[in-house]
């Protein structure tokens, strides 16, 4: 959590020149990060993350915690290599003091249950992006019950955590 902290405090707009509001590098990073979530593929992530996240930009979710583009180039690209299919769908963004918020739902199909249904998650990244319009900070917050569920630790933590009268 100091990692979150402290890179919360450096990107914070008195440490680190953040883009204008209003203006062109604005629409185009806000542009830019919906099309790289819109279809998460490992093709597409090779080719744009290093446009669209500065050298040494943060990231973190659910699961990890990075602190340079190459980095979360990496992690992105086996992220979606361990899927069939990624596809995120951006709601709306919202915007207050250089923080950039994006709502999304997350659609996830595992090539091991082809015919399954996709698993749908609800999340939200915060973004910070820099005069040039490149990410220096994101946080992603979102619903992983779904894929919890598809590791060994993680399925064994929910089923020890329902209780034998919730098993209906």
């Amino acid at each position: 959590m100091s990692a979150y902290l402290e890179a919360l405090e450096a990107t914070d707009g008195s440490n680190t020149e953040l883009v204008e509001k209003g203006s062109e590098t604005e629409a185009r990073a806000v542009a830019a990060f919906k099309e790289l979530f819109g279809h998460f593929s490992a093709d597409r992530l090779k080719a744009r993350v290093s446009e669209l996240y500065a050298e040494d930009a943060f990231f973190r979710d659910t699961f990890t915690e990075f602190h340079a583009a190459q980095e979360i180039e990496d992690y992105f690209v086996r992220s979606a290599g361990a899927v069939d299919e990624c596809v995120f769908d951006i709601q709306d963004v919202a915007e207050s003091a250089g923080n950039y918020y994006f709502r999304w739902t997350m659609s996830l199909r595992m090539e091991r249950y082809e015919n399954h249904p996709p698993d749908i998650s609800a999340g939200l990244s915060h973004v910070r992006f820099n005069k040039e319009g490149k990410i220096v900070f994101q946080q992603d917050y979102w619903d992983d019950v779904n894929l919890l569920g598809e590791t060994p630790a993680g399925g064994s933590m929910i089923r020890f955590s329902v209780k034998p009268s919730d098993k209906q």
